[in-house]
């Protein structure tokens, strides 16, 4: 026979209580999900968000000048741990950032006690460095002028110039404040059709040119990332905010590099002036494309 006894209700308080807990852990996990859900969007390459309040300048005053509306929390934090995975930043140097910026926020725009919010931040930096989350910079119209440009053709080998040519165009897209930008083996290759090896080639020829500084090179930070390179236009002649009334204006959605390169000699040289500057074999591509020019 079995007897049933009556549980003390001090057994009932706890069981009760780790449900209610149960439930809002539940409930904050649902929360957070949902909110990836509602700001992720696929996308290749560097460019993740065309949200506005994901742009460079934004998050930096942000974190400069901290919360200044109550509930947004959450999705500050998140833009901080995107910009910070997009700087190049490792999870641990991240979190620790994402921490200590918290801990200067003025109590009036935010309530969520710190175990909450530390939990929060954890989860937020194991989804950025998982999905490999960045950032999109202000994407806008570029120019390229005859100096530019000359100093883009002064190289002998095709793939070489394309390279430059690559590299200069995506860094006045994206490069932050000190001139420093990151680019993906994979972006140069979409950008300009030329190989892994071709580009690790020409990279150290314009390094060693003076044309370009390497500031951290392609390396495997864990399991989920290897961190692109980072690169500056050493050249002293680009010049990323410079204006010329012979100058070839490079639109923020052309992603066929190849085609605007011949474009853009086309527009800033006659003919004589490129017979003279390449070599035989590339005027004569080059030459053909004249005979199109209105």
């Amino acid at each position: 026979m079995y007897k049933i006894n009556q549980l003390p209700r001090e057994f009932l308080d706890v069981v009760f209580d780790k449900a209610k807990q149960s439930r809002r852990e539940r409930r904050n996990i649902d929360y957070f999900n949902d909110e990836i859900k509602n700001k992720s969007k696929p996308a290749n390459s560097q460019n993740l968000y065309i949200d506005e309040e994901y742009t460079i300048g934004y998050i930096e005053n942000l974190i400069e000048n901290g919360l200044t509306i109550l509930g947004s929390r959450h999705h500050s934090l998140m833009k901080i741990a995107r910009y910070y995975n997009h700087l190049g930043y490792e999870k641990e140097e991240n979190e620790k950032l994402l921490i200590e910026w918290m801990s200067k926020q003025s109590r009036d725009f935010y309530k969520t006690p710190e175990r909450e919010y530390l939990r929060d931040i954890k989860n937020i930096i194991k989804f950025v460095y998982e999905n490999n989350r960045g950032i999109k910079g202000e994407v806008r119209d570029i120019s390229i002028n005859r100096d530019e440009m000359m100093e883009i053709i002064k190289h002998k080998e095709k793939p070489k110039k394309l390279l430059f040519y690559a590299l200069i165009i995506h860094a006045k897209r994206y490069a932050i404040n000190n001139g420093e930008f990151y680019m993906t083996y994979e972006q140069i290759s979409e950008s300009v059709k030329i190989s892994d090896k071709t580009i690790t080639k020409y990279l150290q020829e314009l390094v060693d040119d003076g044309d370009l500084i390497i500031t951290r090179r392609n390396f495997h930070c864990s399991k989920y990332m290897n961190l692109p390179n980072k690169y500056i236009i050493s050249n002293s002649r680009i010049n990323t905010n410079n204006k010329s009334e012979q100058e070839y204006i490079i639109k923020n959605n052309v992603i066929n590099l190849n085609e605007e390169y011949n474009n853009c000699i086309i527009s800033l040289f006659n003919k004589l002036e490129v017979k003279d500057m390449l070599p035989t074999r590339q005027y004569r591509e080059i030459n053909k494309l004249y005979k199109n020019v209105v």
